[in-house]
Formats: structure tokens, C-alpha cells, sequence
């Protein structure tokens, strides 16, 4: 079976407000978006052995007929070109949506969501952004994604994006997001050739800062084992979905990250800054508060 094909995919980055911008467009009437957090048919792992259509069956409820706007998130997409390789051979015509933040904040961020995720196991960020050139070759995807200065070089993905999808483009900055989210909705929904003038509710902040009371826990049930093994067969992949979500829940408390270390932001400054400036000649939009 022939499935629709994607509208809109927003591919990044990395915790940088997509969570809350997929809230806010699956609003509207004429889309179609998945419950789950992210898509991963597109990226390395288990999924991407299942096929294509099969994995877009379990995430869309939807038939081949449609005529609303598909609206996918997967933020790995930006960091793996064969992932955006994969997109544009299934969905040529996509609309790509980018969200940036501060490089520095976002690699933070980052590093303090994976802790959250028992993926992190460095006691300081220090420690793990040291083992940075080993993290970028790694095959295991929780490695990798603790490339955190790699995932904030954002110019080298967003060119990746655009010498595959060309126009079809949009990159936002997180202060976007905050100072006109309307406006940015608006214009992601023009592209996605959906009503414009769809004004969705902007008050739910989604994916807030916590950390995990039980990091063993954590670990456990976002891992294989052999508890996972024994429900497979016993229960549909969306109740599966639904119960560790539920018990990864209840397993956070609220958490605000302490202060970063104020040398290590000013290396980051030094180091970030000629990326910074290369972005901007990309999107042609000053980011020289990235600088200071």
C-alpha cells in the first residue's frame, strides 16, 4: 500500500523548542501529525529495517486518499545525511522546518537531557564534550547523540538540508518562537498549503527540564531486555508506546540545570563563533548575540 507523503518535516534541532512547535501545527484542522514524540523510520535503528511503509503505518492513521497535510518530527534527521537522503526519496516535495537556539545553551541543554534519559553517563559536561571526536564516530546512537558540539555546528547540517531540499527550507531561531509563534506557524502552514489564518493555542510548553528520579529505571525501560521481549507479542506497539511514556513520567521531578561553568562558556564562545558566522551567511541573518 501506498501511503501520502510527508508535508512537513520538521528534522531539528535537537532540543531547541520542536516538541512545542509540533504542539502548536498539529492543531490545525488540515493536519495529520503522530502522538509520538519523534518519527524514527527515517533514522539508524530497528525501525529502519521494517520498511518504510510499515513503520509510517504505525505512526499515521491515515489512508492513501487524505487530504490533510502530513506533519512528521524527527530532529535525528538533520544530523544524519542518510536520513535526509531517505526523506527526499520517499518525499521529495517535503517542506523542511528547522528550529535553532543558542549553540551553547542548546548543547547544555542537551547534555542535561540525555543525563535525564540515562544515556549521559559523565559526571560534568566538561567530561563529555572531551570526548567529543569519539562520540562522532560511534555506531550507537546514544553515543552519538552526545556529540553535543557537533549538534550546534548547525551550518554543515543545514546545508546538508539544502542541497537536498533546496528552497523548501525554513529555518527559524528559537527567539522566533517566542516573539511571534503565530507568525511562524503562519508561514510553516503556507508552505504546508493548509489555512494560514489557523491561529492555534500557544500556552502548553511542552518537554520542560526534569530529571530521572531512578536513572537505573531509566535505563531499563528504554533499553532491550527481557521484559520488553515477553510483552511485544502480547500487546499492540501504541500500548507498548503509551505505558513507557507513562512510566517514564512518573519516574522525573522537576529539575532546573546549574549554572555552566563560566570558563567553559567562554570557550565555547571562541569556539562556536566561526560556525556562527558562517550560518549567518547561510540564512544571510545576523546571529552576532551567538558571539557574546
Amino acid at each position: 500500500m501506498n501511503y501520502p507523503p510527508i508535508k512537513v518535516m520538521i528534522a531539528g534541532a535537537h532540543k531547541a523548542g520542536t516538541t512545542s512547535l509540533k504542539d502548536y501545527l498539529g492543531q490545525h484542522p488540515d493536519i495529520v501529525t503522530h502522538d509520538q514524540t519523534e518519527y524514527s523510520g527515517l533514522v539508524a535503528g530497528p525501525e529502519l529495517n521494517q520498511g518504510y511503509e510499515s513503520t509510517f503505518a504505525r505512526y499515521f492513521d491515515v489512508t492513501t486518499g487524505t487530504k490533510a497535510a502530513i506533519l512528521a518530527k524527527s530532529i535525528e534527521v538533520m544530523y544524519q545525511p542518510e536520513a535526509i537522503e531517505r526523506l527526499w526519496r520517499h518525499n521529495p516535495d517535503c517542506q523542511i522546518v528547522v528550529l535553532l537556539r543558542h549553540p551553547i545553551d542548546r548543547a547544555y541543554s542537551a547534555y542535561w537531557y540525555l543525563r535525564r534519559k540515562g544515556w549521559e553517563e559523565r559526571p560534568t559536561f566538561e567530561q563529555a564534550i572531551a570526548e567529543e571526536p569519539d562520540r562522532l564516530c560511534s555506531s550507537n546512537i546514544r553515543v552519538f547523540s552526545g556529540a553535543y558540539l557537533d549538534r550546534s555546528t548547525y551550518h554543515k547540517h543545514v546545508r546538508n538540508l539544502h542541497n537536498m531540499f533546496g528552497e523548501r527550507v525554513q529555518v527559524f531561531l528559537v527567539d522566533d518562537l517566542k516573539k511571534d509563534a503565530a507568525g511562524v506557524c503562519r508561514r510553516i502552514f503556507q508552505a504546508a498549503d493548509v489555512d494560514p489564518s489557523f491561529a492555534p493555542s500557544f500556552e502548553r510548553r511542552m518537554n520542560s527540564a526534569a530529571l530521572s528520579r531512578s536513572v537505573e529505571l531509566t535505563k531499563f525501560i528504554t533499553s532491550d531486555n527481557f521484559l520488553k521481549a515477553m510483552l511485544r507479542p502480547l500487546f499492540p506497539w501504541k500500548i507498548r508506546y503509551d505505558l513507557r511514556k507513562t512510566i517514564l513520567s512518573m519516574n522525573e521531578k522537576p529539575f532546573t540545570p546549574p549554572p555552566m561553568n563560566p570558563e567553559t562558556r567562554k570557550r565555547l564562545v571562541d569556539h562556536f563563533a566561526p560556525h556562527n558566522d558562517a550560518l549567518s551567511a547561510l540564512l544571510n541573518r545576523p546571529l552576532v548575540h551567538w558571539n557574546q
